[in-house]
């Protein structure tokens, strides 16, 4: 992702791939078919303006890459605790942006 950073479309797609990714990893069925269909949701027009929007303010883009590298950090250390802390801090704070725009 950080390779992509300044280029919101193709960050957005690679969040879109990394969170699939995730849901794949955990070889639960149940969440990647969720993870996939809210992932095709996502790429409707008002998500993607709201992603947009999100996406382009100062700042926004490191603090997701930031996020998603503690997550992956997390799975990488095989710490369950702290990869479910991050990533529900994550999901919340995705919320609180994408409400507060």
């Amino acid at each position: 992702m950080k390779e992509a950073e300044g280029n919101i479309p193709r960050m957005m797609e690679l969040d879109g791939e990394f969170h699939l990714n995730i849901a794949r990893a955990a070889h639960n069925n149940l969440l990647f078919s969720m993870m996939t269909y809210l992932n095709n949701l996502l790429k409707e027009k008002l998500w993607v303006n709201m992603k947009e929007k999100t996406w382009n303010l100062p700042g926004y883009p490191q603090k997701y890459l930031k996020e998603h590298t503690e997550i992956f950090n997390a799975i990488k250390n095989k710490d369950s605790k702290n990869a479910r802390k991050q990533v529900y801090q994550h999901l919340a704070g995705v919320e609180k942006d994408l409400l507060k725009n």
